[in-house]
Order: C-alpha cells, then sequence, then structure tokens
C-alpha cells in the first residue's frame, strides 16, 4: 500500500485521529510522492459528508503525512467478513450514500477508482464514508497523464475496470467509478468480487474477457432491478454503463431503468492490452527481486519509537493542536466528515 494509517491521539485534547503516512518513507520515488500529496490535495478540496475529511497535512524527517478525524466503525470488508452479505435494501443505500459522494468528486473533476469494501468505512448509524483515495485521478490537470501512464496496472484485482486490468487507466473516466460502484454492490449482496484469478495473469483475462455470474445465482432471490443494475454497471466498454453515478442512483432509486446493451461482449483488444502488461510486469519483477537485499536501512517510520509493539510520536505540524503520540497501525483510514 502506499500510505500505513495509525490510530493517533491528541496528547492535551484526548481526542481521536487518524494519521496516514508515506509507507516507502524518505525513499519513496517522486512519482509516488506525488501521488500521495495528490490525495492529499483532493481531500482537502473534497467537502462532503461521504468522504473522509482531512484535518491537516505535514512532513516528518522527510515523510509525508496528512491527519483525518476517525470514522467510529470499521471498514464494510471487515463488517461483511464478520456478519456476512448486506440485505438488498442496505446494499441499495450503500450504493446510494457512495454514487452521492462520487458525484461531489467528479464534479471536483476527481475520480476515485479504487472502489472496494476495504475503502468503505461503515458507521454503527448506517452511513457509509469514501476513504483511500490513493488511486485518484485528476481530469482537470495534466499531471494527472503523467502520472496514470498507459501500461501501468492500478485498481484492485477483482474490482477494477477493464480498462484498468488492461493498463488502460489513463482513459479511466467516471464510467470507471460506475463500474467500481457495480462492484462494491456485487460484493455487498454476495460476499466477493465479481471475478476472480489465482494468479495476476488468470485475473487480467478474469476482467477483460469473463462475465461475472449473476448475484442472484449465487445468493438466491434478488430484486431483479437491482440485479440489472448491478450487471449493468459490470459491462466491459464503458459505453455501455449508466453515463454516470447520477443516472446509476436514479437506478438504484427506481425512478429510472438501465440495461445491459452488449452483455457479454467482450474485448479483445483490453485482453491483449492486459497480457502484454502482466508480460513485462512480470519481467520487471524478475529483474527487481536480485535487488531485494540491498534495501537502504532507513529509521523508523516518521522517526517513531516503538513500546510494546506501539509507537509513540510527537508530529511536528504548523498547528500546535496537530502534535499527536501515535499508537497502532489502523486496517483502514478512520477518517471522518
Amino acid at each position: 500500500a502506499m500510505g500505513r494509517v495509525y490510530l493517533s491521539r491528541h496528547p492535551e485534547l484526548g481526542y481521536e485521529i487518524a494519521l496516514k503516512a508515506l509507507s516507502a518513507g524518505r525513499g519513496a520515488p517522486e512519482a509516488v510522492r506525488r501521488r500521495f500529496q495528490r490525495e492529499i490535495a483532493a481531500l482537502a478540496q473534497l467537502q462532503h459528508p461521504g468522504v473522509v475529511a482531512i484535518l491537516e497535512a505535514g512532513e516528518d524527517q522527510g515523510v509525508p503525512w496528512f491527519a483525518m478525524r476517525r470514522v467510529e466503525g470499521e471498514s464494510l470488508g471487515e463488517r461483511l467478513a464478520r456478519e456476512g452479505p448486506l440485505a438488498p435494501e442496505a446494499a441499495r443505500s450503500l450504493g446510494l450514500q457512495v454514487c452521492e459522494a462520487l458525484g461531489a468528486a467528479h464534479a471536483q473533476g476527481i475520480l476515485h477508482r479504487d472502489l472496494k469494501p476495504d475503502n468503505v468505512l461503515a458507521t454503527p448509524d448506517g452511513r457509509y464514508v469514501l476513504t483511500d483515495f490513493g488511486l485518484l485521478k485528476d481530469l482537470s490537470r495534466e499531471a494527472s497523464v503523467r502520472l496514470s501512464q498507459s501500461g501501468a496496472i492500478q485498481g484492485t484485482p477483482g474490482f477494477w475496470a477493464p480498462e484498468q486490468a488492461a493498463g488502460q487507466g489513463h482513459t479511466a473516466s467516471p464510467k470507471t467509478d460506475v463500474y467500481g460502484v457495480g462492484a462494491l454492490l456485487y460484493a455487498a449482496l454476495t460476499g466477493r468480487p465479481p471475478l476472480e484469478g489465482a494468479t495476476l495473469f488468470e485475473a487480467v483475462v478474469a476482467a477483460t474477457e469473463q462475465v461475472p455470474r449473476r448475484p442472484s445465482s449465487l445468493v438466491g432471490e434478488l430484486p431483479s432491478e437491482l440485479e440489472r443494475t448491478i450487471m449493468a454497471c459490470l459491462q466491459k466498454s464503458p459505453e455501455d454503463r449508466p453515463a454516470d453515478v447520477e443516472e446509476l442512483a436514479a437506478a438504484l432509486r427506481g425512478e429510472a431503468q438501465v440495461s445491459a446493451k452488449a452483455r457479454g461482449r467482450r474485448s479483445p483488444i483490453l485482453l491483449g492490452a492486459g497480457v502484454a502488461v502482466v508480460c513485462c510486469l512480470g519481467a520487471a519483477l524478475w529483474v527487481a527481486v536480485p535487488n531485494a537485499t540491498r534495501q537502504s536501512h532507513e529509521p523508523p517510520l516518521l522517526g517513531a519509537r516503538v513500546y510494546g509493539g506501539l509507537g509513540h510520536l510527537r508530529v511536528r505540524s504548523r498547528s500546535p493542536r496537530l502534535r499527536f503520540s501515535i499508537g497502532a497501525p489502523l486496517s483502514g483510514a478512520r477518517g471522518s466528515p
């Protein structure tokens, strides 16, 4: 992961926050540092109850970090693992809340591109909050093209859109996030991603070639319009998906209907591109493995000292209220609006 999230506490005021720091520390490549900074800029720009809110950002000993208010609850992935799939109406509520948050992001020219249960925080009162914009794309900036180059696989296998699996992330659009919402709802209803593969190659082939099974074939009867909407989101070609998250939300509310216009249509171009990317990635890993023993010995993350498995740190910040003691790493960014 690009960043690691820690549960943190203000030493005087006592309230908890989530602090995310760049995992690679001072040795991170410049492109990774720029992507981390773009996540900070995006979160600072997005002011919406459904998007994790940033408090402040800074740098300590050359390591960038940012602080978020902690969300009481857990990731949707954790909830699904503990309680099992959501009921159809609960999944519909999830989809509507995520679409609303994404609509705010898209209005600012920002795509998420990594929608999955682990990147959605679920609160005890039924709210859902988007987090982890580490793969965001800023449609308004030329820099986003340079940081999302053709041939780079981005996203999470099983949840990524076909264009991402094929290494064509530079072509991402709001319809990439529409696919992500469909994949998220599929997992919420079934407990599994739409498509899976035992290896990276199999995951790419699945994303670009295979048609997901209908959710009802895995969990039994579901509302037909809900299943139809999800399957429309999961179309291989972006042109065959709902136009945007607003149209998707209208379908989830029952105000409009969407249909899979080219259900099952396969994309040999995407498959060929994906296979080429996997081959290149495999070659790069083969070359890189011998160098693993020559890692530099960086000091602990953010200079933290470790006592009994917990790191303790005073973070220097522009604001005196943001000097935090850092505790155990969190499994997800517990940010709050």
